[in-house]
């Protein structure tokens, strides 16, 4: 995704706001860049989960939220701020309860030059992810500003 010169609000772009590595909300979504969403994106089990499953999971969600603002007159979503700063803790506490964040792997960029380190992995099981990802979205998208 950072080959692609990104901009969201305000003309930020992704590269920055990713300096210091993939930051997302329940890996679909990120705070200043509305309407964009990410499809097996950072933060989100991605690599440790079927692929198949998750994608489809993923494109499933985005579309009933796509029909949701429809549905009531909206046209944004981003995630909001302190949610996204939740859930970065959230996948960074799981993270550290592993051995993943010890190994100098893709996983963690310990093996790409100036990649900065971190496990942006959530790895609580695709089964739970897709019930917190649902629950948001029953929620009324909880973690999300629409407008």
């Amino acid at each position: 995704m950072l080959s692609i010169d990104i901009k969201g609000r305000d003309g930020r772009r992704l590269k920055d706001k990713w300096v210091a590595g993939g930051r997302s909300y329940l890996g679909l979504m990120m705070e200043g860049f509305p309407n964009l969403f990410i499809i097996a994106g950072p933060n989100g089990p991605s690599a440790l989960a079927n692929f198949i499953l998750l994608n489809e999971q993923n494109v499933d969600w985005a579309c009933d939220c796509i029909a949701h603002l429809r549905a009531n007159g909206l046209r944004t979503i981003e995630a909001d701020g302190a949610a996204e700063d939740g859930w970065m803790r959230k996948v960074t506490e799981l993270g550290n309860r592993s051995l993943y964040p010890t190994a100098n792997t893709w996983y963690t960029g310990a093996i790409v030059p100036g990649k900065p380190r971190n496990f942006p992995v959530y790895i609580g099981g695709l089964g739970r992810y897709r019930e917190i990802c649902g629950d948001a979205a029953a929620e009324g998208y909880r973690g999300f500003t629409l407008g």
